[in-house]
């Protein structure tokens, strides 16, 4: 039982991580978007702030939303398939029983050891529907985190990580002291959370860090030029 507790623990927290990255990326990506736009266009700092905030909130509950969505579908998705399985093995066993015959045929069973193989998955109808949920549909049903946790964990993190390219703005700085100081809060942010992933991917710390900010950089610098030329226009 320990084991057990400390597997669905530990797949938990996997499965959070994931989604508080997610949601910290984006976060700062499209808030240091907003600012890098409206600082290009030369709007007020109170303008920037607004808009910034707006997009924050707007975007981070669009996201958390999608999220949950996106997981419920999943859980939903595979509980369909297991009720499936379910009746056609209550219902059908020997053409479920063939199925699985034929999965362990693939694999190179024959002869007596085939039917003790199969006699040993048949004789227990919840692995029976595990085993065929796995071999026959390719389902793994991995989701020991709710879809309305994961959903929130995604939303606290867009709004928590990505308020910060706006706090040069919102402790009273103006003009290109609060770009700059946006710019530096955001690099370093951008760096932190990109090299973050390095924990649920194989990828290197630094290369994470280097990736996620020339992304950021990136759409930072396009968003700046749109605005930058839309006010020339414009003005």
């Amino acid at each position: 039982m320990p084991q057990h507790s400390e597997a669905h623990h530990q797949q938990a927290s996997g499965r959070y991580l994931a989604d508080v990255i997610l949601g910290a990326n984006d976060g700062l990506v499209t808030t240091f978007a907003v600012v890098a736009g409206a600082s290009g266009a030369q709007l007020p700092a109170f303008v920037v702030v607004v808009l910034g905030l707006a997009n924050l909130l707007a975007d981070g509950l669009s996201m958390g939303l999608g999220n949950y969505l996106g997981q419920k579908s999943e859980v939903d998705y595979q509980r369909r398939q297991r009720r499936r399985e379910e009746d056609e093995v209550r219902h059908l066993p020997d053409v479920e029983t063939e199925e699985v015959k034929t999965v362990f045929r693939q694999w190179g069973f024959a002869g007596k050891l085939l039917n003790e193989a199969t006699g040993v998955i048949t004789a227990d109808p919840k692995r029976w529907v595990d085993f065929m949920m796995r071999e026959e549909l390719g389902v793994i049903e991995n989701h020991p985190a709710s879809p309305g946790r994961r959903g929130f964990a995604t939303f606290i993190a867009f709004v928590t990580i990505g308020l910060l390219p706006l706090l040069p703005f919102l402790i009273g700085w103006h003009g290109p002291a609060a770009v700059m100081g946006s710019v530096a809060i955001t690099g370093v942010a951008l760096f932190s959370v990109g090299a973050s992933r390095s924990a649920i991917t194989i990828q290197k710390w630094y290369w994470g860090g280097l990736q996620m900010l020339l992304v950021g950089g990136t759409a930072a610098a396009v968003a700046f030029l749109v605005g930058f030329f839309i006010e020339r226009l414009v003005g």
